[in-house]
């Protein structure tokens, strides 16, 4: 137990002491030997008396404390040395494995697919992913050396394709070279043709005209009509030359531009009225309509006035009796534009013919072609002078309800246009 005294704790041990055999010979009731105090008597196993053993509380915390403090060395000692133990062997057996695997595998990311990998047998885990690397190695290799060997082949085709491609090229640019000196043998066939024709049909144009005025002398009714067939014939034969005169020019871009200020709206009046007895002898309407006070116009009149001749004769000529032909003169302010819509109720235009009508010597198809007569260079001329002003012309139709064809010029010609086409 634990005792104070005088201030301080003892731990007390107390032993006790119990009467034995030898102790009965002096302490017994029964004994005979004399002494001179009393002494006292006992029966055998009773306790006579205890061993007490005290122990100052301080010394034994001490102890405990120094002990407990060895102990917990001892058992962190043993922790660490395990820790470490652990540790060795984790990177004995995993992480330097692991290592060297992370090493070549990058080496094989990279391309070196004969990079060897470490040989490793345990654990059997990283001995396996080892093994599986190395198969995907060697999977990879044989897909490179294939890929490698298909590039080749490619290459080799592709040097081969370069080589005829390149023996089509020159093939082809001689055969554009010889198309285009066909093409301005063509033109300056038609030129020089068309201009040799002009001349004589402009006598006798002029000379027609002499004899229906009765120049020499009266003229029967049927006179007369064979002279109004030869007229007309011959001031459409002119005009078709005209056509091919100004193909040629455009095609050889020597068509200059000789702008000035006008009216747009008045010209297409102008042109109307000249182009209304045409349709009234078919049964066609026309009608000219315009914004509330179109701007004047600084563009070449001369070859505006051919776009919109060409632009309402076709309109006429492929519009029926009792149709109607509409012209509209609108203003673009805001891009400083001026356009022109002619409208009929014609035959229309497939969409798969649209994209080639602007071409030359094309029409919609060869029986229209028949039916109504014409160069098909018409709209042609009509597109290049139109973009000659740095405009716009394009068509809107559907086959068997009409057609829309649109052009928009700018309302001031620039300068570079009348430079570059001057």
């Amino acid at each position: 137990g634990i005792d104070t005294v005088e201030g301080r704790r003892y731990f007390r041990y107390l032993l006790p002491i119990h009467i034995e055999e030898p102790c009965l010979t002096c302490h017994s009731h029964s004994s005979t030997i004399s002494f001179s105090q009393p002494v006292p008597r006992y029966n055998l196993g009773e306790i006579a008396g205890a061993v007490s053993l005290g122990i100052p509380m301080t010394l034994l915390e001490e102890n405990l404390r120094a002990e407990t403090i060895a102990q917990v060395t001892v058992f962190g000692s043993l922790i660490l040395l395990s820790v470490l133990a652990i540790y060795w062997f984790v990177r004995q057996l995993v992480e330097r494995p692991l290592t060297k695997l992370a090493v070549a595998a990058t080496e094989i990311g990279q391309g070196h697919l004969d990079h060897p990998l470490p040989s490793i047998t345990v654990p059997a885990e990283i001995n396996l992913l080892t093994k599986q690397l190395e198969a995907m190695a060697a999977r990879l290799k044989g897909y490179y050396d294939d890929l490698e060997r298909q590039v080749e082949e490619r290459t080799v085709k592709l040097r081969e394709a370069n080589a005829i491609l390149k023996e089509q090229q020159e093939e082809l640019q001689k055969a554009n070279r010889r198309l285009a000196e066909a093409n301005k043998l063509k033109s300056e066939f038609l030129a020089s043709v068309s201009h040799e024709l002009r001349t004589p049909l402009t006598s006798i144009t002029a000379f027609v005209e002499l004899l229906l005025e009765g120049v020499g002398g009266d003229l029967t009714d049927l006179q007369k009509e064979y002279l109004e067939d030869v007229l007309r014939g011959s001031q459409r034969l002119l005009t078709s030359i005209n056509a091919i005169l100004d193909m040629a020019k455009i095609e050889a871009r020597k068509m200059g531009l000789s702008p000035s200020n006008f009216s747009l709206a008045a010209l297409v009046d102008d042109v109307k009225h000249r182009m209304e007895p045409i349709a009234l002898k078919k049964g066609v309407k026309l009608i000219a309509e315009r914004d509330s006070t179109p701007e004047k116009v600084y563009a070449d009149k001369e070859k505006i006035e051919q776009v919109l001749v060409n632009l309402i004769s076709n309109a006429v000529k492929f519009t029926d009796s009792g149709g109607l032909v509409r012209i509209k003169v609108w203003q673009d302010s805001q891009n400083k534009q001026m356009g022109v819509c002619v409208s009929d109720t014609g035959i229309g235009i497939d969409p798969s013919q649209q994209e080639y009508i602007f071409e030359a010597f094309r029409q919609v198809d060869g029986s229209s072609t028949r039916k109504h007569q014409g160069t098909g260079l018409g709209l042609a001329i009509a597109r290049s002078f139109v973009e000659l002003h740095g405009g716009k012309i394009w068509v809107e139709s559907e086959l068997g309800s009409g057609s829309c064809f649109y052009f928009t010029i700018p309302q001031v010609l620039k300068e570079s246009e009348v430079a570059e086409n001057g």
